[in-house]
């Protein structure tokens, strides 16, 4: 049975990276072996943390890598009160009342929602499209079968 090689989120475009680099040998010729480039993945990680994570309130951005091969960008929580998710929310806001947010936030209802949606629009179109500059491609899905086989391209 085969499964997906990225985690595919509802909400969030899908970059990944496979970090590599062709291997030389003392010739300096080509062996046409690939390294993963852990530099790379450093340079990627610190960038993400110290320049991408401090302007987002609700999410944050890391690196997760791939089921056989790559690394991905992956959108997690950045509330640091494990009984609200901004994630749930977004994929289940008609579970919620407007009194329960304006108890934990002090917002309404809808202007909180806006917010997430407002930072997801950000998260998309701003900053992981910054992450080119790492290698980092944008991907969709363009098939998936019922044996969890996933196909991916460039989008």
């Amino acid at each position: 049975m085969s499964t997906s090689n990225f985690c595919t989120q509802r909400h969030f475009d899908l970059y990944a990276s496979t970090m590599t680099y062709e291997e030389i040998d003392e010739d300096g010729n080509p062996t046409g072996e690939e390294e993963f480039d852990d530099m790379l993945y450093d340079d990627a990680k610190y960038f993400i943390d110290n320049t991408l994570n401090p302007q987002l309130k609700y999410f944050k951005i890391t690196l997760a890598s791939g089921y056989y091969t790559g690394v991905q960008t992956l959108i997690e929580n950045n509330d640091d009160r494990a009984f609200f998710n901004p994630l749930w929310f977004l994929n289940h806001s008609a579970e919620y009342t407007g009194k329960e947010i304006f108890e934990e936030f002090g917002i309404n209802k809808y202007i909180f929602e806006r917010s997430l949606n407002k930072e997801v629009d950000f998260i998309n179109n701003k900053l992981l499209p910054q992450l080119k500059e790492y290698t980092f491609d944008r991907y969709v899905v363009t098939a998936h079968f019922s044996n969890g086989e996933t196909w991916y391209s460039k989008a």
